[in-house]
């Protein structure tokens, strides 16, 4: 069917996944415009129909056919009036099914008071100046033998998974690799590169739950994987270095006979004084690419 004409202009396409522009596996989105024309040589796409590049839609041979991005809806408005006609416009949208995409990530952010009893190596002094310590001569008092609170960063951010029948399996097993463990590599979330978007440094991110799973009209199911992140970006307890990863292994501690603050707690052998076991720390790390690898799988193609 002929009769419309592409609106140059209008046709836009962003890229999610896939290597160059040109890739026919890319995923993404796009928007075209057409308006009914004597003249135009495109057909109007149908829903369903997968996308094809630019060339194709203005007469010429397609070059490229995205097969993974579909026409999602149509949408008809008026466009203007031609020899007392009215003349209508149709803004055609493209979206690819992949996990990436479909609202790819819901991101919270929250503050967590915590507290310990009876801190070690602290006292009372009744002024500070400027924010500074006060001098080795001030008059210190009073051990401090109350609760002390400290604000911390936490939150969480969802991406959402949709899982192909044959794969729900896999796609649980992969789910188990990481779950209650944390990130050994530093991970970029929302873009989903290498180095691009919010950037989580080794042990921020904790793999959570498991939410939702409906079944959606096209028979594929639909998850929401929880990450829940911590940030202390505080001293730790010998006040030299800010924490600026391995958030989730330490806590704030009265350490008896030393200085209070945040330390990571670790197990030893049994009978010994200082040697650590092999795992020793209160939550272990994934194996190396395991968070990013599922952060960009797609478990819409069958394994």
């Amino acid at each position: 069917m002929s009769g419309y004409t592409l609106l140059r202009n209008p046709y836009s396409f962003t890229q999610t996944r896939g290597g160059s522009l040109l890739d026919e596996a890319s995923r993404g989105s796009a928007n075209l415009e057409f308006i009914a024309s004597s003249g135009g040589s495109a057909t109007l796409p149908v829903i369903g129909e997968t996308l094809k590049d630019r060339d194709f839609y203005d007469g010429n041979a397609a070059n490229v056919t995205y097969g993974y991005i579909q026409v999602k809806s149509i949408k008809e408005s008026p466009y203007g009036i031609v020899s007392n006609v009215e003349k209508f416009k149709y803004v055609v949208s493209y979206n690819s099914n992949d996990t990436i995409q479909n609202e790819f990530m819901d991101f919270v952010s929250n503050l967590q008071p915590i507290s310990m009893d009876n801190p070690a190596n602290w006292r009372y002094v009744n002024l500070i100046s400027d924010g500074t310590p006060p001098t080795t001569g001030a008059t210190f008092t009073g051990n401090v033998n109350q609760p002390l609170t400290r604000i911390i960063t936490v939150g969480n951010f969802k991406q959402r998974k949709i899982v192909l029948a044959a794969n729900l399996q896999f796609f649980f097993e992969e789910y188990q690799k990481l779950t209650g463990k944390l990130n050994l590599e530093e991970i970029y979330v929302f873009e989903l590169s290498s180095s691009q978007g919010i950037k989580f440094t080794q042990g921020q991110v904790l793999t959570g739950a498991l939410e939702n799973g409906n079944k959606n009209e096209e028979g594929n199911y639909v998850f929401e994987v929880r990450f829940e992140y911590k940030i202390i970006n505080s001293k730790n307890g010998t006040k030299t270095d800010d924490i600026t990863k391995n958030d989730w292994q330490y806590v704030l501690a009265p350490v008896a006979g030393g200085d209070a603050g945040f330390y990571a707690p670790i197990q030893l052998v049994i009978d010994t004084i200082n040697t650590p076991i092999n795992k020793p720390w209160i939550y272990e790390y994934t194996a190396t690419t395991n968070f990013t690898t599922f952060l960009e799988r797609d478990f819409l193609i069958e394994v």
